[in-house]
């Protein structure tokens, strides 16, 4: 499944964020989409092993960076949700609910 994942000077909660992703233990494909980040998330992130990372460069609008990370995908299902880890911590999985429409994407449900 892949999971894509809009940033924008997301530096600080990176780190737990990925740690949630990791934890779930499922195979994941993180696709990163940087909206023009100025405080070291592209960096931090191009350290990551087993990320796709996309930079824009430059602040292109949400929009874009969800088109962007959603043509990159090539999973049958995509996750798409952002890493600043306000979602309730009492969802457990990330998971599409049933009756996803075709082509399975689903906005999100995290991560404990």
């Amino acid at each position: 499944m892949d999971v894509v994942v809009p940033v924008l000077n997301e530096v600080e909660m990176l780190p737990v964020f990925l740690d949630r992703l990791g934890a779930l233990g499922l195979p994941l494909n993180p696709i990163f989409v940087d909206n023009g980040s100025a405080d070291g998330t592209v960096e931090l992130l191009r350290g990551r092993p087993g990320i796709t990372l996309i930079e824009h460069g430059r602040n292109l609008g949400y929009g874009r960076s969800l088109a962007d990370g959603l043509r990159a995908s090539r999973a049958e299902r995509v996750v798409v949700i952002d890493a600043d880890c306000e979602y309730p911590r009492s969802y457990s999985r990330l998971a599409c609910p049933t009756g996803a429409r075709p082509g399975g994407v689903c906005q999100p449900f995290l991560i404990r």
